[in-house]
Order: C-alpha cells, then structure tokens, then sequence
C-alpha cells in the first residue's frame, strides 16, 4: 500500500538499474475486473468480511472463467484459499471453502497429503510415545519384581527354607510374586 511505503533504499539512490515499486490495491484496479489469477490477491487488500463474502463468488468465477488444466486451477483456487485464511484469520477453513464455494481441503489432493503426512508423523510420534510408556512400565515392573524377590528371599531365610533361586524366581509374574511373599509372611 503506497500508505505503507518507507521510500527508496539510499543505497539505490542514483542506481543504474532504478527500483520500480507497484501497489496492490492500485494493480488490483488497474485489472478492471478482468478474470486473472491475481485474483487470489484480493482478499488481501480487503478491509472487512462483508466485502470479503461479496466478492468471493466473483473470484470463483474469474478462476473457472480462466482456460486452465486442472491442476493449475486447483493451485489457484488453494492460493485464493490460503489469501483469505491468512487475511481473515478469525475465519475457519470450513467458512472459507462454504463462502468460495470450494471442494473441501480434505478432497483435494493437497489436502489429501497434507493429511496422510499429518498421519505418519501422528504415528510416528504414537510409537516414540508408546515406547517410552512401555520403557516406564518396564523398568516399573522390574523394579517391583526385584523388591518382591529381595522379600521373599529374605523371609525364605528367617523361616530357615529352602532359598528360591533367583533365576526361578525372576520367571514368575508379579502377581505369582506376591502371592508367594504373602504365603511368607502369613508364617512369619
């Protein structure tokens, strides 16, 4: 905007090759309304939702007017999209694609791998996450399992029994484990 223009750089200041500077909203105008891809630039220079939501259709329009493949239209359509959620960031994806009438981001194939990548990382991080729980839980147990052995060995003593031997006994569940310490110290 020519509002928001600091002036030329000094170190351009008498430079062979002079700095030409073009302001959107007067670009915009010099389009006259004609169907361009600068369309997907309007929403930028929009100052409220309510001009926003009149002129959408018309940008649709304009894109569809255009004699464009496919894919470059719907490259097109995803930068208008983008326009208008980086302008209105208020707005939900779900208003933008309901105003412009768009197919929604999930269809397209954009969206399509912006899901699958969102996917993948979700799964990955679920693993990591999932590995260091059972890491925890592991050593948990391990814990457990040592000071129930410990116990049990020690009141196999007092009652003058038999030792289990550790390896046998490291083989036993932590309920096993607690079943026997309680056995124990039912004798005690």
């Amino acid at each position: 905007h020519r509002d928001l223009d600091p002036g030329p750089p000094p170190e351009l200041a008498g430079s062979a090759f002079p700095l030409k500077r073009a302001y959107l909203p007067e670009c915009l105008e010099g389009i006259g309304g004609r169907p361009t891809p600068l369309v997907v630039l309007e929403p930028l220079v929009l100052k409220d939702t309510e001009a926003l939501k009149e002129r959408a259709p018309r940008w649709r329009e304009a894109l569809a007017a255009l004699n464009l493949s496919a894919k470059d239209r719907r490259f097109w359509i995803e930068l208008l999209q983008y326009a208008v959620l980086q302008r209105f960031a208020t707005m939900g994806l779900k208003e933008v694609e309901d105003m412009l009438q768009l197919t929604p981001l999930k269809d397209t194939a954009g969206g399509k791998e912006l899901i699958a990548i969102g996917r993948q990382k979700g799964l990955q991080e679920g693993l990591q996450e999932g590995l260091q729980k059972g890491r925890q839980e592991g050593r948990q147990e391990g814990l457990q399992k040592g000071e129930l052995i410990g116990e049990i060995r020690a009141c196999q003593r007092v009652l003058k029994m038999v030792v289990t031997p550790r390896e046998t006994l490291r083989e036993m569940s932590l309920a096993e484990l607690r079943d026997l310490l309680s056995e124990l110290d039912d004798k005690l």
